[in-house]
């Protein structure tokens, strides 16, 4: 694929989880391959229009990524997901509300109301389905809230500042707490190795996504 078009990259990742049984979503593949703050359009889930932010998004200096270290099966919540997406009610709507704010929290200029979009996004959500939720120690620093990323089963979420409190200083604090947490960064290139024999060479990394 060395001289291929990035999107068939995304199309063989994507053919892999299928045929592993590991199948996931498509925004992981053009995560890690399309650079900068995406807004990803699709309609069959194998073409995508993707849109890059011309200039850094107001909440990328605000936001903590950490690790709770719970593993649960992320098939159970999607099942619950997929059952509620299939059962006559609201839940269809709410997400396609959801998904209408997309745009705007692409182009939004303020980091308050990025956080605060977010952390709506995810109590509505998990209203739907508490068992993404989980119990976290009180972190000082921290706004009040906090958002896991994808169905919650790998125990990964989002911290934001409070405003007052750097992002290095409340990663210390989240780690005084016990949990692993790091900074992010916007990669401003894709991510790939290139192995040969045991050893693997990464090129192009600029950061963790």
């Amino acid at each position: 694929y060395a001289r291929a078009p990035g999107i068939n990259y995304i199309h063989a990742a994507l053919e892999w989880e299928r045929i592993n049984g590991v199948r996931g979503g498509w925004q992981d593949p053009i995560g890690a391959m399309a650079p900068g703050f995406k807004l990803i359009r699709t309609c069959d889930h194998r073409t995508f229009d993707i849109q890059v932010r011309e200039t850094p998004h107001p909440i990328m200096e605000r936001v903590v990524l950490f690790d709770t270290t719970i593993r649960r099966e992320s098939r159970t919540i999607g099942a619950k997901v997929r059952a509620l997406m299939e059962a006559p009610g609201h839940f269809s709507d709410t997400l396609t509300i959801q998904v209408g704010k997309c745009e705007a929290f692409f182009n939004e200029t303020s980091a308050e109301r990025s956080i605060e979009a977010v952390l709506a996004n995810w109590r509505l959500i998990s209203g739907y389905v508490p068992e993404m939720e989980v119990s976290l120690p009180k972190i000082r620093g921290a706004y009040d809230g906090y958002a896991l990323v994808g169905a919650g089963g790998g125990g990964f979420g989002m911290m934001f500042t409070d405003g007052r409190t750097s992002q290095e200083e409340l990663c210390a604090n989240i780690r005084e707490a016990g949990l692993p947490a790091y900074v992010p960064v916007v990669l401003d290139g894709p991510v790939w190795a290139e192995t040969s024999g045991e050893r693997t060479k990464e090129r192009e990394l600029s950061g963790v996504a």
